[in-house]
């Protein structure tokens, strides 16, 4: 699951303190959004919250702590949203209105 931030984050990787002293790398992510297959400007216009996102490569990868920016393409490309990845990837069904084709819309 991600959940969106309102404050921007500096690109590439950053380092934070565990609690145990160890350091952990933080990954910055880009995750795409396709018009024709989602209606995000729907979503932001009408206040809908995003609770999660389908990922086609790096689900293994991806992890709670991570940074995003949700990435619109097509004609009104560019960056729309900023966030924080707060779970695992998982595989699920997700009933968010948005999809132009529920049959996309399970998330992973």
């Amino acid at each position: 699951m991600a959940r969106a931030g309102r404050h921007p984050t500096p690109g590439g990787e950053l380092t934070q303190s565990m609690p145990s002293g160890e350091m952990n790398a933080v990954k910055h992510r880009v995750l795409q959004a396709n018009p024709r297959r989602y209606r995000l400007f729907g979503a932001i216009r009408d206040g809908y919250e995003l609770s999660s996102w389908t990922v086609a490569q790096f689900r293994e990868e991806i992890a709670p702590g991570d940074k995003f920016a949700l990435w619109v393409s097509g004609e009104e490309r560019g960056v729309y949203a900023l966030g924080v990845v707060t779970k695992h990837a998982e595989y699920r069904q997700d009933n968010d209105p948005y999809w132009v084709d529920l049959t996309e819309a399970y998330t992973r």
